[in-house]
């Protein structure tokens, strides 16, 4: 599945033409096909198709006036549409939720032989994401499809003019985070977690363990009190153990280039170029993966 067309109306610097922008879409064929690079000089709207991507799909926190165009009328709505096409059924059963993979499939139409997908986000109803019904040529709200709507397109995106070391750690929304989340599942399936989640038992819950012993005396504590005021009751402490993303979160990339320090210590530019790396080894190890013929995946780059 692919992007195909964008249309971005009174959004920031486009105006209220409804012009689409045109992707080209990798043929499987020719090397290269698929890659997009706007080109233009500064402040001709080329970070901000990506904004109007990141709109649609996340909405906004800020106010109308500080995202509509300034030219723009009392009567102009803010709008962005895309257009997805190609494999977007298999999308949709790969990575949908189960309860509205029939109603994402309910909008898909084929031209052509070809299955499209279109979708917008207005400021007539700017918390909402509309489906395109082709049959019926007009746009339909379906409730509770914004938050899985998300799985169907994930969006990274390295800005120059914020912190990139957001884009290297390793929290469970994060592009590395996402990057080591088949990894972990299949740790927790490892003799090595087995053996250690013995062992964090052992240390933290068992009672010969000194942490145990020393933790007694607070539990002896708490129990007589709370029995003068609620009766007789056993009360002990026990530790649970850390679900195992939990320690992949503390993961840090460490650099050594003469100097081996982790990568928020390094220079923007370097920790720019460590993002953009980590996206690419990311897509590469995807497309090996058994998903490879369904990863709804896009390059931008801009210059």
């Amino acid at each position: 599945m692919f992007i195909k067309s964008i249309i971005i109306k009174n959004f920031k610097c486009f105006g209220n033409e409804s012009t689409p922008i045109e992707f080209s879409l990798p043929d499987n064929q020719n090397k290269g096909s698929g890659f997009n690079i706007l080109i233009g000089e500064n402040n001709t709207g080329k970070s901000t198709v990506f904004e109007a991507i990141d709109f649609l799909r996340s909405g906004t926190k800020k106010e109308i006036k500080d995202i509509k165009n300034k030219n723009a009328t009392s009567d102009d709505i803010i709008l962005v549409e895309i257009i997805f096409s190609g494999n977007v059924s298999e999308i949709i059963d790969t990575f949908s939720q189960k309860n509205k993979i029939d109603v994402f499939k309910k909008y898909i139409y084929t031209i052509d032989d070809t299955e499209y997908f279109k979708l917008c986000r207005s400021s007539e109803d700017i918390r909402a994401i509309h489906l395109w019904n082709n049959d019926l040529s007009e746009y339909k709200n379906e409730s509770g499809i914004d938050a899985p709507l998300k799985k169907l397109f994930e969006t990274n995106f390295v800005w120059s003019d914020t912190n990139p070391n957001d884009q290297v750690s390793f929290g469970s929304t994060t592009l590395c985070g996402n990057l080591l989340k088949e990894i972990i599942i299949k740790f927790t399936e490892t003799d090595d977690y087995k053996n250690f989640s013995e062992e964090f038992n052992k240390t933290f819950n068992s009672d010969d363990c000194g942490l145990k012993k020393e933790l007694k005396i607070i539990e002896k504590r708490t129990q007589e009190i709370f029995s003068e005021q609620f009766g007789s009751a056993i009360i002990s402490f026990h530790f649970d153990e850390l679900k195992v993303d939990s320690f992949f979160k503390n993961t840090k990339i460490e650099i050594d280039d003469g100097i081996s320090t982790y990568v928020e210590e390094k220079g923007s530019g370097m920790q720019r170029s460590i993002a953009l790396a980590c996206h690419k080894a990311c897509i590469s190890i995807q497309k090996g993966s058994e998903y490879s013929n369904h990863l709804p995946l896009f390059y931008f780059t801009l210059i």
